[in-house]
């Protein structure tokens, strides 16, 4: 159950540096802000639930899914601009070098966003993961 539980700890600790190294800008910040604030809550709260509470390990397991909903849509919106950044050429703009990549200062941190949203898309589902495995 140690194990488990630190892993449980290291996925939170992961999905937020994620989140604070993202730049997101423009209507998907408030989006943004309240995923890596309710994150943030949930990782508060972990430290008071034993491993051994079933009934908080499987509220938290639902709380987890909500912020795997929230990260799906912040991750669309997010591959939306970065679409938009790229005039609908994601494809043509990631066959370019990185440095013809970072002259377009909008669609290299849309590319960067887009990325840490589905990192983190799957950091949360190892944490549900993980939490299902405590469960059973």
């Amino acid at each position: 159950m140690d194990s488990a539980w630190n892993r449980v700890e290291e996925l939170m600790d992961a999905s937020l540096q994620i989140l604070n190294h993202m730049e997101v800008h423009n209507a998907d910040s408030a989006e943004w802000e309240q995923l890596t604030e309710k994150l943030k809550q949930q990782k508060y709260r972990l430290q008071s639930i034993s491993g051994a509470d079933q009934p908080a390990l499987q509220t938290f397991k639902q709380t987890v899914a909500g912020l795997q909903q929230q990260a799906v849509e912040l991750e669309r919106h997010l591959q939306q601009d970065y679409q938009n950044a790229t005039e609908q050429g994601i494809d043509a703009y990631e066959e370019q070098s990185l440095d013809e990549q970072m002259k377009n200062d909008d669609a290299y941190h849309g590319k960067i966003d887009d990325k840490s949203a589905i990192k983190l898309i799957e950091n949360l589902a190892k944490l549900d993961e993980e939490l299902n495995r405590m469960l059973h």
